[in-house]
């Protein structure tokens, strides 16, 4: 079954239809213009070519990439499960092939008269040796824990002492502790009995702290200037606009990806992107959205998009957050 994330070039499978979709744009591009050069066998370019068809009409319809991933998962499960029953099966050969030649070495031995009464013997041999063997280390056994036993028995009774021992100690030198406290208190209180009686007066100032704000006008006025340079590096295809990210955002690494895309294909292949007439559409204290329109031109056409730039707050510092483009 052919692996139609890895003929998009795409490593996981969790990632949006919009990065399918530029994958696929970006792989088509390449193989088309390579057509055109005439670099590589034409024929195996328009097998690529189908074969990117395919898995692009595949992973973008929702219905049809589940299908797929479902049946892709089954597959490799099935596939391990025959790889462990072959292992098996294996192992079972080999010890059974082991047993065989064992047992053709010992019949041949034994056709032998003289070597069939040495195995009798030596057999006999080695069940008495057994017998001794477990004697001794049945004995071996009960002396080994007799000793435990006895050891055990010392160690109750040296922890008892110990214990013992150690409660005394530490009874005489609480007392001791007690009595060295009552003196000392005793010795205060006769020393500052006179001020134990005076009343004391005492001043309260107040401390008023001063926290920076930023009035909403200036705020709006930061929102919509971080939405203009992240505009202005996405034209210019510089990947400054990576700066401009919210590193602590659910789509960090998703936004990296896009700006990569759009840098690559703007200082590659000539594709001109303008934003404009960016003004703010929604603003709270933490979140702001920045509304205008996209155009995208490249030798597929041109076309023209509403692109929403959502931004988030932190440390009185707007970052970007994500955007969203849509059809005119």
């Amino acid at each position: 079954m052919t692996n139609y994330y890895k003929v998009l070039g795409i490593e996981d499978n969790s990632v949006s239809a919009e990065i399918i979709e530029e994958k696929y744009l970006l792989i088509k591009k390449m193989i088309l213009s390579k057509i055109d050069l005439g670099e590589e066998n034409s024929l195996e370019l328009i097998k690529k070519l189908e074969q990117i068809e395919i898995a692009h009409e595949t992973l973008s319809n929702p219905t049809k990439k589940k299908n797929y991933d479902i049946a892709n998962k089954l597959i490799r499960e099935n596939s391990n499960l025959i790889n462990r029953d072959n292992q098996h099966y294996l192992k079972i050969i080999e010890e059974s092939k082991k047993k065989n030649e064992k047992k053709e070495t010992s019949n041949k031995e034994l056709e032998d008269p003289i070597k069939q009464k040495n195995y009798y013997l030596i057999n006999k041999l080695k069940i008495e040796n057994n017998g001794l063997f477990k004697k001794l280390n049945s004995e071996n056994t009960r002396n080994i824990s007799d000793s435990k036993k006895f050891n055990n028995e010392e160690k109750v009774v040296n922890e008892k002492s110990s214990s013992q021992e150690n409660g005394k100690r530490s009874i005489f030198w609480v007392i001791v502790f007690l009595v060295i406290g009552i003196l000392i208190f005793l010795a205060f209180f006769e020393a500052n009995k006179e001020n134990l009686y005076q009343p004391t007066t005492a001043t309260i100032t107040q401390v008023t702290r001063k926290t920076p704000t930023i009035s909403i006008v200036e705020d709006k006025s930061n929102l919509l200037r971080t939405a203009n340079s992240f505009a202005e590096y996405l034209e210019q295809g510089s990947a400054n606009a990576i700066i401009l990210l919210d590193t602590d955002g659910d789509y960090y690494k998703e936004n990296i990806e896009a700006i990569k895309v759009i840098s690559h294909d703007t200082l590659k292949f000539g594709e001109y992107i303008r934003i404009y007439d960016l003004s703010i559409s929604s603003y709270s204290d933490y979140m702001g959205t920045v509304s205008g329109y996209f155009e995208n031109r490249s030798f597929y056409g041109w076309t023209k998009y509403y692109i929403d730039i959502y931004l988030s707050k932190v440390n009185n510092t707007w970052y970007i957050y994500g955007w969203n483009t849509k059809k005119t």
